[in-house]
């Protein structure tokens, strides 16, 4: 399995943080949400990554080089970025078989993984996205979860930021253009093809600067220690 990263986007909810330096790459406990995200794929298996980048892209790309036992491809959305759904498809369009699936990370969580936690061998889904139960007074939108199919009601899960994908549920999502993954994931609910997950673990989101300052010197999961 190969990973995707989504890097493309403005940090703008970390206000001045993001000036001069690129959301994946704030740091919690001398860690970037990058180099966090990287391992934790690379602790279930996963060698070789995709990253779209945009804004600071340069300062991403010279991150990357540090890792050598991994393998990493870039994909530079240099003019506009194509959202989350646009900048996976773009990026892999033709560069993985169709029927493949992979994980997509969003760096804004950081995931500290019960041992029961494990990666599907077996697909009887194009897209899973892993839940937490949702938080009190939370802004993030909530899901139910019924027979391991998910709806947009108001239920007590939300996406934590983690999925298993394959090309297929991208299909109508035009190339080099911006496409949310809301869109796609709405369409496949409704059609009752959005499959869903509780992850077993704890889940830390840094969506907001308020969010970052809090937490940015917490004690990291052990699978940060490994080399890349």
């Amino acid at each position: 399995m190969k990973a995707f990263l989504l890097c493309a986007g403005f940090g703008t909810r970390m206000q001045d943080l993001t000036k001069e330096t690129p959301k994946p790459l704030l740091q919690v406990a001398e860690k970037t949400f990058l180099e966090i995200s990287l391992k934790f794929a690379n602790y279930y298996g996963i060698r070789e990554f995709y990253i779209n980048t945009h804004y600071l892209h340069e300062k991403i790309e010279a991150e990357l080089k540090k890792y050598s036992k991994i393998t990493t491809h870039v994909s530079h959305e240099k003019y506009e970025i194509l959202g989350t759904a646009g900048g996976i498809k773009t990026a892999l369009y033709r560069k993985i078989p169709e029927e493949e699936h992979f994980l997509v990370i969003n760096p804004d969580s950081i995931f500290y993984p019960s041992p029961r936690f494990f990666l599907p061998k077996e697909f009887t889904f194009d897209l899973l996205l892993y839940l937490a139960p949702l938080e009190k007074n939370s802004e993030n939108t909530p899901l139910s979860l019924n027979n391991g199919l998910i709806s947009f009601e108001n239920g007590g899960y939300y996406y934590i930021g983690l999925s298993v994908m394959n090309l297929k549920v991208l299909k109508d999502v035009p190339f080099g253009k911006y496409y949310d993954l809301a869109e796609v994931y709405k369409n496949l609910s409704q059609k009752k093809q959005l499959y869903g997950k509780v992850f077993p673990g704890h889940v830390l989101d840094f969506g907001t600067k308020e969010k970052y300052l809090k937490h940015k010197d917490i004690p990291l999961p052990e699978y940060v220690n490994i080399p890349l």
